[in-house]
């Protein structure tokens, strides 16, 4: 008979099946055979030269990952009470809430976080930027001292007095993008039945793709 790879005249079957492998059958003259062999010997080593290549890959994801938490760590304040007296720090601009206390920060660091702040104090003619002064007047003190906060150090602490949904109102109209997707997070964890809905109305009020489509998810 002949081998069906290279029609050369044998005297065996060449239909020889690989241990191991029932699907794989590898021609019956030894020429064909030993090519066969070779190939698969071939792609082993590929396969493991892929996987080697994987695993570097890996490791340097990681070796950033692990440079991106540490200049996160940097900017985080390293005790979460000193946090709070960052309005003693007098900065060189205050917001002015509900027209009685103000909150005193650093023009660069807002509008180097909020797109609004930016192009307020950008703008020479804008009253707040020769003043120095922002009158906010929908919103509480301590949602606003959070937001400030957040601008200096990547982290909030949502309490009874600062709630998500509060702050995230304070994010979208200032439009400090990493504020509103740390209240998305939040409100996402705290979706349930009785708020289902006004989850539904806050996704829809501040434009929240991610909200909107974790609260059809779960009405379902």
């Amino acid at each position: 008979m002949e081998c069906p790879s290279c029609s050369d005249h044998i005297y065996c079957d060449c239909s020889t099946t690989f241990p191991g492998d029932p699907v794989f059958k590898a021609p019956g003259c030894e020429k064909c055979k030993s090519t066969h062999e070779e190939k698969v010997l071939d792609l082993e080593s590929e396969l493991n030269n892929n996987e080697l290549a994987l695993t570097e890959r890996i490791a340097q994801h990681e070796a950033v990952r692990d440079i991106l938490e540490e200049r996160l760590s940097f900017l985080k304040l390293p005790d979460a009470d000193a946090s709070n007296h960052l309005p003693v720090v007098k900065g060189d601009m205050k917001l002015v809430v509900n027209g009685m206390e103000t909150v005193h920060a650093h023009r660069f660091i807002l509008a180097a976080k909020s797109k609004v702040f930016y192009r307020m104090f950008e703008c020479g003619m804008i009253m707040e930027n020769k003043t120095g002064a922002v009158p906010i007047d929908d919103a509480s003190c301590p949602v606003i001292k959070a937001a400030v906060r957040f601008c200096y150090t990547a982290d909030i602490n949502f309490t009874d007095e600062v709630l998500p949904q509060e702050v995230l109102k304070v994010a979208h109209k200032y439009q400090i993008s990493h504020l509103r997707d740390a209240c998305t997070a939040e409100l996402c964890a705290r979706l349930n039945e009785r708020n289902l809905l006004d989850m539904l109305r806050l996704s829809k009020m501040y434009e929240v793709d991610v909200l909107h489509v974790a609260a059809a998810k779960y009405s379902r």
